[in-house]
């Protein structure tokens, strides 16, 4: 029995760090996308300016970026959690923090203050990421409030690492995933723990 559970925690663990990595990879593999139409269609000038309005493009962005990891996430929590379509929507209105994090991550000389104020957004985008998605954990797992500091720390470790990758036009996208591979590892750990936790039956 005990082999069997750890067959299926590995897998659990394995398939949540791929949908997080991938829906990382394709979610921004998306918006550069749209970037490189936007520039061809209103020429570089026009796409320049729109994307220094930080907030909105942030939270276009975020939006996107959350429903896609989110699909993915919620393709291996399927038959694990009932009622876990809301965790896409619980995903795409906490995304906004972690795509807030990649404009400041793309400046071109980080310094330490700079890079505290990085990984600090991150984090917070983590927590209320975690927090909304604790909603859809919560009476399903006994001690539910952890996935909120494992999405805390998951987001800010996983943008920290990745700044050992220098950002520049032809590596952010390799960065990006390197943050999402660290921070499946870390949440994935933490979902399968709870998951084998689930609430008593009263």
């Amino acid at each position: 029995m005990k082999d069997k559970e750890s067959q299926a925690g590995w897998g659990f663990w394995l398939g949540w760090v791929a949908a997080s990595t991938v829906g990382m990879f394709i979610g921004f593999f998306m918006i550069f996308l749209i970037y490189g139409l936007l520039e061809a269609l209103l020429g570089s000038a026009v796409t320049d300016d729109l994307f220094e309005i930080e907030w909105l493009l942030g939270l276009v962005m975020g939006i996107m970026l959350g429903i896609v990891v989110g699909i993915l996430q919620w393709l291996v929590l399927q038959g694990r959690v009932s009622r876990v379509g809301w965790w896409i929507l619980a995903s795409a209105a906490a995304g906004y923090g972690i795509s807030l994090a990649f404009f400041i991550g793309i400046e071109e000389s980080l310094s330490f203050g700079l890079f505290l104020r990085f990984t600090g957004v991150a984090a917070l985008g983590g927590a209320v990421m975690g927090t909304l998605q604790w909603l859809v954990l919560r009476g399903k797992v006994s001690r539910a409030g952890w996935w909120v500091l494992a999405s805390t720390v998951g987001w800010a470790l996983g943008m920290a690492v990745s700044r050992a990758i220098p950002w520049r036009g032809d590596t952010e996208l390799l960065a990006l995933v390197v943050a999402a591979a660290v921070m499946g590892v870390v949440t994935g750990g933490a979902l399968d723990w709870l998951l084998r936790q689930p609430v008593p039956e009263a």
